[in-house]
């Protein structure tokens, strides 16, 4: 199966944060030695406050709410894996719903431990490398659809 995905939003906004990428805050030095990660498990896109997020693909909510680090954020089950959707404003859907690709599953934010505004968007396939440095979180980019 070759995946492909549509960005978790409208518009354009920017990469504040790659995956893989370290940080030069010492707090979120703190966090990455915390969560046992050698670097952002994710992609941090630069959304404001409010703005729509929307799923990558088709799949059915396995988690929405506050988790913690990841302030409120939704979590998605697809045939291939699951995508995370964290720091939001509010969450849109339910655990139980079945969401089609580019449905709204919540409002970014800054909920959590996140040091603004912004998106966390993150990838895991099934049957995940645990051990890969990232808590088997992979680099969604190379995955994004062209828009047309």
């Amino acid at each position: 199966m070759k995946l492909k995905l549509r960005l978790p939003f409208n518009g354009f906004f920017p990469v504040t944060f790659p995956f893989g990428d370290q940080s030069d805050n010492k707090e979120i030095k703190k966090k990455f030695a915390q969560w046992g990660i050698k670097g952002h498990h994710g992609i941090d896109y630069g959304l404001s406050e409010g703005t729509e997020v929307l799923s990558s693909d088709r799949g059915k909510v396995i988690q929405s709410s506050d988790s913690g680090e990841w302030g409120i954020s939704v979590t998605l089950q697809h045939p291939w894996g699951i995508s995370i959707y964290a720091h939001l404003q509010s969450s849109k859907v339910s655990v139980g719903d079945k969401v089609k690709i580019g449905e709204v599953v919540g409002l970014s934010g800054k909920t959590g431990a996140a040091f603004g505004e912004h998106l966390h968007f993150g990838i895991k396939l099934k049957k995940p490398d645990l051990y890969n440095g990232y808590l088997g979180f992979i680099d969604p980019s190379p995955y994004f659809r062209m828009s047309k």
